[in-house]
């Protein structure tokens, strides 16, 4: 079973592309404190949403939003070439919650249509 539960905050704004495919897809860094004994430590882990929920996602999500996330840990193979990266852990969206704040314009039409709650396996 490969399951992943994470609460912490972004720390930039979402990331959009849309691949080769033409696929839209979203990265996001979630840092998250740990406490370890006495000492909190702080990690950073990658998250990517794939689909057409990225795009909202996007768009209505921003720096320092405070989210709890579901997904599953994927290994990317280092490419070939000379601009190949190397291996990468990241973790792949199935459903993200923000916790607190609402979106981020509340008056756009677009953003009341955006619930607190995203599923990217909706679609």
């Amino acid at each position: 079973m490969n399951r992943v539960f994470l609460s912490g905050r972004l720390t930039a704004d979402p990331e959009l592309i849309v691949n080769d495919q033409g696929h839209p897809v979203t990265t996001l860094l979630l840092s998250v404190e740990e406490t370890v004994g006495s000492t909190t430590v702080r990690n950073r882990y990658p998250l990517v949403v794939r689909g057409p929920i990225a795009v909202d996602l996007a768009r209505h999500f921003t720096a320092h939003t405070a989210v709890i996330v579901e997904g599953r840990l994927v290994v990317r193979e280092p490419g070939t070439g000379p601009q190949a990266l190397p291996w990468r852990t990241e973790v792949e969206v199935a459903a993200l919650e923000r916790i607190g704040a609402k979106a981020r314009s509340p008056r756009s039409s677009h953003a009341n249509a955006i619930k607190d709650r995203v599923h990217a396996r909706e679609g």
